[in-house]
């Protein structure tokens, strides 16, 4: 399918309110010429200007709704969502704490490393046809999957738990298991890792490195490259910081500044 350019940008949420971290990455696709449609099962209060929603039971019925156990975290039903919604539309999907710099561009694969390793899940568009996307959504929709990309040793406890009718729910499954991990593999075995940007084109802050974020002696150019095209704000460990003060002069307080 055809595009104009900047092509439309897909986000999911679940919540009553985006916050202002959301607020400001989805504005931020706005700003640099992207069609943003967030999706969701209620809309946000606070959803701003120039961005549609759109009711997420079109893409994954509200019962199919899950939180990982362990953390209470929706990130792992986010993945769920994400692999249909690259089935049926067209587009880019991004997490909402995603700040876009310069447009994206269009290619039948786009996602990128976050480190010398592993792919990151945050913006992704597959093939609807492809056999990554196909086996990304086949263990998505498995309600005990036991994953090759696990530790042997895990894989064998849970064939045990599972011959013995104790199967593991994906819930109980260690964090991000059908996120990055299966990305990151899957994309190797079925040989389109080749397709992968380079780190600092989406993933130039390293999530262990999120509090640079906060520093009032950085810049945003002082984070990334000529080529950098978002940052990932990592929103699981930037929560962990003191946001109730973000300095106007520190990346963050700048890239707020940016969307105003």
């Amino acid at each position: 399918m055809a595009f104009t350019s900047p092509p439309p940008v897909h986000a999911f949420w679940i919540g009553a309110e985006l916050g202002l971290i959301s607020r400001t990455c989805l504005t931020s696709f706005v700003r640099v010429g992207h069609p943003v449609t967030l999706h969701g099962y209620q809309r946000p209060a606070d959803l701003p200007t120039g961005i549609v929603f759109s009711d997420a039971a079109r893409i994954v019925p509200p019962h199919r709704v899950t939180r990982h156990r362990a953390t209470g975290s929706y990130a792992l039903f986010a993945n769920i969502f994400r692999y249909r919604l690259l089935e049926q539309c067209d587009g880019i999907y991004v997490d909402c704490d995603v700040f876009c710099l310069k447009p994206l561009e269009i290619d039948d694969y786009l996602f990128g490393y976050e480190d010398e390793t592993t792919l990151n899940t945050a913006i992704l568009r597959l093939p609807k046809d492809s056999a990554l996307l196909r086996s990304l959504n086949e263990v998505s929709d498995d309600p005990a999957p036991i994953p090759p990309w696990m530790p042997p040793e895990l894989r064998a406890e849970l064939r045990q738990k599972a011959e013995v009718g104790q199967p593991t729910l994906l819930e109980d499954l260690p964090w991000g298991v059908i996120g990055p991990r299966a990305l990151t593999w899957l994309a190797r075995e079925h040989g389109v890792d080749r397709h992968a940007l380079p780190v600092d084109v989406l993933y130039p802050v390293h999530y262990g490195a999120v509090d640079r974020l906060l520093d009032p002696e950085l810049t945003v150019e002082s984070l990334i490259t000529p080529r950098t095209r978002c940052v990932h704000l990592f929103n699981e460990m930037l929560r962990r910081l003191d946001l109730s003060r973000i300095p106007k002069t520190s990346p963050l307080g700048r890239m707020i500044t940016m969307t105003r």
